[in-house]
């Protein structure tokens, strides 16, 4: 009974610091009808990720791999092209 929006992301693409206010506000308004976001991290840097995800206050799920091999076998799986990219289900 949940949209959950899994949002593929790194913290060194420029877009995303403009869409996290976005998605901010977005989960803030539909988060108590069943909105949720799940974070999909392909940054290689977990303090960087972990600074930027408390600086801008991300309240959602954030997965991080640390595996590149991994996170390249996710990209194929969901055919992540670009970042950021966002898949609603």
């Amino acid at each position: 009974g949940k949209h959950v929006l899994l949002y593929f992301w790194a913290t060194w693409d420029r877009v995303t610091e403009v869409e996290a206010s976005y998605l901010k506000e977005m989960y803030a308004a539909y988060h108590a009808q069943g909105f949720e976001i799940i974070g999909i991290s392909f940054d290689t840097d977990r303090d960087k990720l972990e600074q930027f995800v408390r600086t801008n206050e991300i309240p959602w799920l954030t997965l991080w791999e640390d595996d590149p091999e991994r996170s390249q076998k996710l990209m194929q799986q969901y055919a992540i092209s670009a970042i950021p990219t966002p898949i609603l289900l």
